[in-house]
């Protein structure tokens, strides 16, 4: 199903619906132990700024906002660590060149939505820092979200890690700095999550054939550290019967044809 949005709006109830729903995301991080960067805005610092909001793009903007609500409420439910970046689709007559300058251009990116008959395709872009056992239920929200969400690319930054002796409370920071990471994760994440690949792919377990390469130190174990996600994701806004098809090849539909007389 598509992402409810509220359609009777103006300039005003606007920007009391935006107000109010950028109050709540920064309420519902702040809950969850997630960090944003200052003063963010989640990809409306323009319409912030902006005394009066264009009646033709209000629909436009409170259907983008509601999609950006519902996207970061599963990253919050799912405790990420933090939310370095959210980038969309501008909206025409309203995200010009001049007005994204007040907000900056890392709120929007360069890529398109694309439509036919039946949907239509709306882009973002979440840049986020976790652990791997905050990356599964990002990822498994998404896909029982009841909403139309497709990962279409995922990139995964792990950078470096650390090992210590899991039996030394002085190693790696003491107890509270137990490793967090999954084998089975650490695992997909090396070998499965790479951009452009549709699904992770398991390599087979291996044993080591030499018995002198077995690890020695039972206790040396890997602690993970937080690692960077830049997710794509796709919405799919399902057109009702009555939408007038567009994009490729579409025309609009025509209403039945009058009786003779």
């Amino acid at each position: 199903m598509n992402v409810p949005y509220p359609t009777n709006l103006d300039s005003g109830s606007f920007r009391l619906l935006l107000d109010e729903t950028l109050e709540d995301l920064q309420r519902t991080a702040r809950n969850s132990g997630t960090k944003l960067p200052d003063n963010f805005a989640f990809t409306f610092s323009v319409q912030k700024s902006l005394a009066a909001i264009k009646a033709s793009t209000i629909v436009p903007l409170a259907r983008t906002l509601m999609e950006v609500r519902a996207i970061a409420d599963v990253l919050f439910d799912a405790k990420v660590i933090e939310v370095d970046r959210i980038r969309r689709v501008s909206v025409p007559d309203e995200d010009t060149p001049v007005s994204m300058m007040i907000g900056g251009s890392t709120e929007y990116w360069t890529r398109k939505p694309t439509t036919n008959e039946l949907a239509i395709v709306m882009p973002y872009e979440f840049t986020f820092r976790c652990f791997s056992s905050e990356l599964q239920p990002v990822l498994e929200g998404l896909a029982r979200s009841p909403h139309n969400f497709l990962v279409k690319n995922l990139t995964v930054d792990t950078g470096e890690t650390n090992t210590f002796d899991m039996y030394d409370p002085n190693a790696g920071g003491g107890e509270m700095n137990m490793p967090r990471m999954d084998p089975r994760m650490m695992m997909m994440m090396r070998y499965g999550l790479r951009p452009g690949m549709g699904r992770m792919m398991m390599p087979p377990p291996t044993e080591p054939t030499d018995p002198s390469q077995a690890p020695t130190d039972p206790t040396r174990i890997v602690g993970e550290k937080p690692f960077r996600v830049t997710a794509w994701i796709d919405v799919v806004r399902l057109r009702s019967p009555e939408e007038a098809p567009a994009g490729r090849g579409g025309r609009p539909s025509r209403g039945p044809a009058a009786p003779p007389g």
